[in-house]
């Protein structure tokens, strides 16, 4: 009690108290008759001595300790790691542990409820406090000190000295707890949760004849902030020392998070020279107090996507933060155009609110966002958009006082060119009619901006008016007109500015083009279309936007086209079925598109393009290119086998080879072995010409004919969208790939590979050229179709590495065996990558000089080949880590080769590397059973 009241009132300064603290352990050691040390070093050692003054002085020294805080800096000062040890396990077997936990078993810390010790007292402080010690202390075990010279020759019949003794247990226990102590730690930090409270030195004063507490009192409330910026310190400290750079600068983040608004100091614990000698080395500053405009502007703009930002002020924050921004740039284009369209998918546009006093606020937001996002746009020299136009003249009074207010403030704070540009600005507005020639802020630019100009309207089109200044000049008009032309897709834009330009509109542009399916079937110059040009203009528009995949806006020009084609004609109405037809293939292109991005489409193909698709099909000739593959994709995407086989389809080459690939998949689908040969040859015979030297055999066949031909399968193949019917089309082209290869280590695996009749006569004219200008395109349109296949991945690889791109072929191989495991999530096992795949990735490292890493690789095989593993061993010459990749070894023969190799060599430091390995916990096969539990852990 005495010593508690001269704590209290401060009697006793530091220095004596940690004087004392050391005095009063050494004499509780020497009144043990045994050392503090568990046999076991996965547990701490709890004294329950049956002297009278050993639970006595341990209340003292906790005592002592309480007084300074439990700052871990100032107890490291006055103890030695040995005692300061003992302090920490007396504080946690002080702790009343929950019911069926042992806080002294440290490797079950991991496995604790970190919120309900918490919760209770100072349980989760007395933890978090032992292990922020190990990863301090076990820095400063493996820095390297300089020290005296002394014999370690035991001497019979001579004692070592204690100390020494409790030095090096204290030394070797730290090491064992180390990664059980950065998981625990890194647990605490994820749940963010922290003590509490924590005791004083009155809180021991009752407790001077217990071993452990049953119940805490005189406890003080804890800041949380603080435990978890030391905790978070510590951590990233040692990380830093770890060399593992990217967690360090994640957990300094988060230090400098719980360290923002602290209102007690860390200098005991965290020394500022050392601190800013990290942050030097992982090129971090520390944050500032005042945050800037962006970090601000992005907050704000968070809180009221939250819908949490109306009560604190957001909507003025974020005005007041893009006004401050205005000359400096420092909010992004893209952070101020999505922060846009946010703030207008919730509260709608200003044109849409009510008059209360909310809606006003709203309607401002989103008017001084335009208006800042323009006034940006301008001084970076962009010229006005229609959309900034419309902006403009649906601008209220209050809108046009933040613009007026933007304007002198750049002419009285921005440079010369910033001014020419608001000057511009000025001429612009006046010239939309968005200010008056005799507003306010006009009359400041009076002698800088010409009115005489602004004052002439701009040339009226048929349908829409011109935003080009033409100044009544007929030449300007019409190049002015033709420009637009060129940028404009809006149907009525066209037509008026068509009839602007006269009968020469269509020849406005060289690049422009129709599509060959329109040109000489339908449309030619001979023909008498009341609205020639036009019909040319939209037809041209038309190819650009399917180029561009817009295909909602083609889409809207072929509807209207052919609404305003209502004459009787023949050409009318063939061009009528041909738009038709185009508008199929649009509407195809589109939903392939979206299967491609795997956006939700519901039911693909739908009923009706299926129907559409099967009519078209019926026809002879197809109207448009590309409709009979797309046509038949469709119809194939289902799988449905049986319904394809008794569709009736046109008697053409494409076709027919549809037919017979679509009753392959039927018969295989069935396991019918005798028709499933028949159509495989019958596949295999239609594609050899295509691939061959040997002109085909058909009598009516010519080059022009068989190359056609063949485009057109390739371009099918491509399209292909089911995953059935694609890897089909891989395995026939893989087979065809090796029997033309011919070389057994490098064939192609595909998944149907037994089907093919590959040992025909005809095979010996097929070219590997061919068949590989044919296979690629294939295989990169499926590569992007399916990219969560493996076996079109695996085929990939396969070709890269029969081709000896050994580097692309790796890195296939890896992306397979990923998909196969989902990102590594599942082990890799036999079946996932065979020794067939295995001894490919090892030849592959092995090509690239990567002999450790084929190493490492050949362990996969259920029988490694020793002998070659050995010799690349013994190779110096490699071009990756070598010895540093032996930690990914697990193979003890390879590690003990590797262990004679170094020695016969005095290669005196991997020798100690490779030792490492060996001696890790989970490949010592005579451990027991907890060392190999507490090894996984």
């Amino acid at each position: 009690e005495l010593l508690v009241q001269q704590l209290e009132e401060g009697l006793i300064p530091d220095s004596e108290r940690g004087f004392l603290m050391k005095e009063i352990l050494i004499n509780l050691i020497n009144s043990q008759n045994q050392g503090f040390f568990s046999d076991t070093p996965y547990e701490l050692w709890f004294c329950e001595s049956q002297e009278k003054k050993v639970p006595v002085m341990r209340g003292l020294c906790l005592q002592l300790a309480a007084s300074m805080d439990w700052k871990l800096g100032k107890l490291e000062e006055t103890l030695p790691p040995p005692l300061l040890l003992y302090v920490l396990q007396c504080y946690i077997q002080m702790q009343p542990a929950p019911p069926g936990v042992d806080l002294s078993k440290v490797g079950t810390h991991t496995e604790l409820d970190i919120s309900e010790l918490a919760d209770t007292g100072p349980a989760l402080h007395s933890l978090i406090l032992f292990h922020r010690w190990v990863l301090r202390f076990y820095m400063q075990c493996r820095t390297p000190q300089r020290v005296e010279r002394t014999s370690n020759v035991m001497v019979p019949g001579v004692k070592r000295d204690p100390a020494m003794i409790y030095r090096d247990q204290t030394n070797n226990f730290v090491m064992t707890m180390y990664p059980t102590s950065v998981r625990f730690l890194q647990q605490v930090l994820q749940s963010g949760s922290a003590p509490a409270s924590i005791p004083t030195p009155r809180s021991f004063t009752s407790l001077m004849q217990l071993f452990s507490a049953t119940e805490w009192i005189n406890i003080k409330a804890c800041e949380t902030n603080a435990v978890l910026s030391l905790l978070a310190y510590d951590l990233a400290s040692s990380f830093f020392f770890n060399e593992e750079y990217t967690s360090s600068t994640d957990t300094f983040n988060l230090y400098f998070q719980y360290s923002a608004n602290l209102t007690t100091t860390l200098d005991s614990d965290i020394k500022d020279e050392k601190l800013k000698g990290y942050l030097m080395c992982l090129n971090l500053t520390p944050p500032s107090n005042t945050k800037p405009n962006n970090i601000v502007f992005l907050e704000n703009v968070h809180k009221l996507d939250e819908g949490q930002g109306e009560e604190e002020g957001a909507a003025e924050k974020i005005l007041k933060s893009l006004e401050a921004d205005t000359l400096q740039f420092t909010i992004s284009e893209v952070d101020l155009d999505s922060a846009e369209l946010q703030i207008l998918r919730r509260y709608g546009t200003p044109q849409n609110n009510g008059t209360t006093a909310e809606s006003e606020d709203r309607t401002g937001l989103v008017t001084g966002l335009q208006i800042y996002s323009l006034v940006r746009r301008i001084l970076k020299g962009l010229p006005l958009t229609g959309r900034n136009i419309e902006q403009l003249q649906n601008l209220g009074q209050p809108g046009l006082q933040i613009l007026q207010q933007q304007i002198l403030k750049v002419q009285c704070h921005g440079t010369s060119r910033d001014k020419r540009l608001i000057r511009n600005l000025i001429q612009k507005l006046v010239f939309f009619n968005v200010l008056p020639v005799n507003h306010t802020l006009v009359a400041c630019f009076k002698d800088q901006v010409s009115l005489a100009c602004l004052q002439v309207d701009p040339m009226t089109l048929t349908t829409s008016n011109t935003l080009s200044e033409t100044f009544n000049i007929k030449k300007i008009c019409k190049y002015n007109a033709a420009v637009q032309l060129l940028a404009t897709f809006q149907v009525p834009l066209l037509t008026g500015l068509a009839a602007n330009i006269g009968s020469t509109a269509s020849q406005v542009s060289h690049r422009w083009h129709v599509e060959d399916h329109y040109t000489n079937k339908v449309i030619n110059k001979f023909m008498n279309f009341k609205n020639f040009d036009e019909i040319i203009i939209m037809l041209s528009k038309v190819n650009q936007l399917k180029k561009m995949n817009c295909w909602e806006e083609a889409t809207s020009i072929l509807t209207k086209l052919t609404a305003s084609l209502t004459a009787q004609d023949k050409a009318v109405h063939n061009l009528q079925q041909m738009i038709s037809a185009d508008k199929l293939c649009i509407t195809i292109l589109k939903e392939n598109e979206k299967l491609e991005k795997d956006d939700e489409i519901g039911q693909y193909p739908g009923a009706d393009i299926q129907e559409q698709a099967l009519a078209y099909l019926a026809k002879p000739d197809p109207p448009v290119n590309l409709l009979q593959e797309l046509c038949l994709n469709v119809v194939l995407h289902g799988g449905d086998w049986e319904r394809v086989s008794r569709s009736p389809l046109p008697s053409s080459f494409l076709p027919t080879f549809v037919k017979a690939v679509n009753s392959l998949m039927l018969n295989i689908k069935a396991n019918n072995t005798h028709q499933t040969k028949r159509f495989a040859r019958e596949v295999w015979e239609t594609m050899i010409p295509f691939v061959s030297s040997v002109a085909n055999k058909r009598k009516d066949s010519n080059p022009s004919t068989q190359s056609k031909e063949r485009n057109q399968v390739q371009k099918f193949l491509e399209k292909v969208s089911n995953l059935d019917v694609a890897l089909l089309s891989l395995s026939l082209l893989a087979s065809l790939h090796n029997v033309a290869k011919d070389d057994s280590s490098t064939e192609i695996v595909s998944v149907y590979a037994t089907v093919w009749p590959t040992g025909l006569s005809a095979n010996t004219a097929i070219q590997t050229g061919l068949v590989e200008s044919l296979l690629q395109p294939i295989l990169h349109s499926y590569t992007r179709k399916f990219p969560k296949e493996s076996n079109v991945f695996l085929t990939s690889a396969d070709l890269n590495f029969a081709n000896g791109n050994y580097r692309s072929a790796l890195a296939l191989y890896v992306e397979t065996v990923a998909i196969k495991t989902d990102f590594f999530e599942h082990p890799i096992e036999q079946a996932i990558l065979p020794d067939a795949y295995v001894n490919r990735m090892i030849r592959c490292c092995s090509e690239l000089g990567r002999l450790t890493q084929a190493v490492v690789l050949s362990q996969f095989c259920l029988e490694p080949n020793y002998g070659q593993v050995f010799k690349y061993l013994e190779d110096r010459d490699t071009a990756d880590a070598a010895d540093s990749l032996f930690s990914l070894i697990w193979d003890m023969s390879i590690l003990e080769f590797a262990m004679s190799l170094h020695t016969r060599r005095g290669e005196v430091a991997r020798r100690r590397h490779v030792l490492s390995c060996i001696m890790q916990l989970e490949l010592n096969t005579n451990n027991e059973v907890e060392i190999k539990r507490a090894a996984a852990n």
